[in-house]
């Protein structure tokens, strides 16, 4: 006793559009943490002097080691730097 094949169901548009909408909801928060990767590495390179020296332009606590302004400046940025085009601007001129 052979069994047939289920029958073909081709996807609807509407299944289609939301699948592109996934892909493009995706998208942002690919490029974010990739944003965020590549800012923590430039970041890193800085010394801790200069971490302090911008930590005071903008007003930011410049306690603790290289690692913790590290983290407090990529929050810092994450925060504010997306929603104010010209602190990000001015701070990356300042790198």
């Amino acid at each position: 006793m052979s069994r047939s094949p289920p029958p073909f169901e081709a996807p609807t548009q509407g299944s289609h559009n939301k699948k592109v909408d996934e892909i493009f909801e995706q998208q942002p928060q690919l490029q974010q943490s990739t944003n965020v990767a590549l800012l923590s590495r430039g970041i890193s390179l800085l010394s801790i002097t200069q971490l302090r020296d911008l930590f005071r332009d903008y007003s930011l606590p410049t306690g603790g080691n290289k690692n913790v302004l590290v983290n407090r400046l990529i929050i810092f940025l994450e925060t504010f730097g997306q929603n104010q085009q010209n602190i990000l601007t001015a701070f990356s001129a300042k790198l």
